[in-house]
């Protein structure tokens, strides 16, 4: 074992480090994953009510689990179309089903402990409507113009819209909608 660590090996660390950390942002599903507690936010923000951190989290894990299953289901079609994101999903396949799992018991946990029962179902609806999107309704894209920017948007745009709703359990108006 050789720990002859020179400056050049030292200098070569960092940027490789702030390179795999920015591929997980962007490939890894993280920073479209910010899209969940920015809707929230901006509807906390119209409506004057609060958000707490575990909602916040929620609203994360979402999206970053529908992202993260969509790349990862995709990775064959990406090699040619966006091969970064391929090679960053080939790289961590063999660790992407505990990764998922840790998503999803972090998410079980927070509804267990800090939601309704009607605010779990939502979540659940959300999680199934953004994974058909993965395994059945891609195909439309191809044939609907704009389909995926509004599939997507109506998605996220409820999530944010009814999330602060359902985990307060407050009556849903006229005006919600």
């Amino acid at each position: 074992m050789n720990l002859n660590l020179n400056w050049n090996n030292k200098k070569n660390i960092l940027p490789q480090f702030v390179t795999t950390i920015q591929d997980e942002m962007i490939y890894g599903g993280y920073f479209a994953a910010f899209a969940g507690p920015a809707f929230l936010i901006t509807v906390s923000i119209l409506t004057k009510t609060n958000v707490n951190l575990p909602l916040l989290i929620i609203s994360f894990l979402i999206p970053l689990m529908v992202y993260s299953y969509d790349y990862y289901k995709d990775m064959e079609k990406d090699e040619d179309s966006n091969l970064e994101r391929a090679a960053h999903y080939n790289k961590k396949s063999k660790i992407y089903p505990y990764l998922m799992m840790s998503y999803i018991s972090l998410l079980t946990i927070l509804l267990i402990l800090y939601s309704s029962l009607e605010m779990i179902l939502f979540i659940l609806g959300l999680i199934i409507v953004g994974v058909l999107y993965t395994v059945g309704l891609k195909k439309f894209t191809q044939k609907i113009p704009a389909f995926k920017n509004i599939y997507t948007t109506l998605t996220w745009s409820l999530a944010g819209t009814f999330s602060i709703p359902f985990y307060y359990s407050l009556h849903i108006s006229y005006l919600t909608f």
